[in-house]
């Protein structure tokens, strides 16, 4: 799965809104959001499923950091206060939606005339939904691991589970992937 399509946060442009002059915004929070930023897409993307609202909840996570004036070390841990407000904001865009729906991870992708180029969009069109399909824990792990890169170690500290745990939902979401491929294949074989 390492050659995998899935490039959603190598396309993602940041808010307008949150794209200030340095001036305008003080370091240590451009510091704090050129850290953060992507992480927290891959969390709010994880559990709303959908690239408008994650970049959304993000958004509204980096303003309400920005509204509360905190000085430098007040906060103990600023990823943990980060993780928690964006998955509140995530839990009251859920409760405004009425139906979900999951949008697909490529949404500016476009088909050309060229048949491999439909092929390779069928597939990852088809890798997406498979990912939307993942429980929401794995989930998070598929998105961190592939869009941020982030070690196994990070994304056990990221989730407050262990290394071992995240090795485990990752070893299983590749293991789904590889059977619905392989199922996919075979069924396109016989036709």
């Amino acid at each position: 799965m390492n050659s995998a399509p899935l490039s959603v946060l190598a396309t993602i442009r940041m808010p307008k809104v949150l794209m200030v002059q340095d001036a305008e915004l003080g370091a240590s929070e451009e510091v704090l959001f050129r850290q953060w930023y992507l992480s927290l897409y891959a969390l709010c993307y994880a559990k709303l499923s959908c690239a408008t609202d994650a970049e959304d909840a993000v958004q509204e996570t980096f303003l309400r950091l920005w509204r509360q004036h905190l000085g430098p070390g007040e906060l103990k841990d600023v990823g943990a206060w980060l993780r928690s407000v964006a998955s509140n904001v995530c839990i009251d865009i859920i409760r405004r939606r009425k139906v979900r729906r999951y949008a697909p991870l490529d949404a500016d992708s476009h088909v050309s005339n060229g048949s491999s180029e439909v092929d390779e969009k069928d597939q990852r069109d088809f890798i997406h939904s498979i990912i939307n399909t993942l429980p929401e824990s794995t989930r998070e792990v598929v998105l961190l691991h592939y869009y941020t890169g982030l070690s196994y170690d990070q994304m056990a500290t990221w989730l407050s589970v262990s290394r071992s745990t995240v090795k485990a939902r990752l070893r299983s979401a590749r293991q789904l992937l590889r059977d619905r491929l392989e199922s996919r294949a075979e069924s396109t074989n016989e036709l």
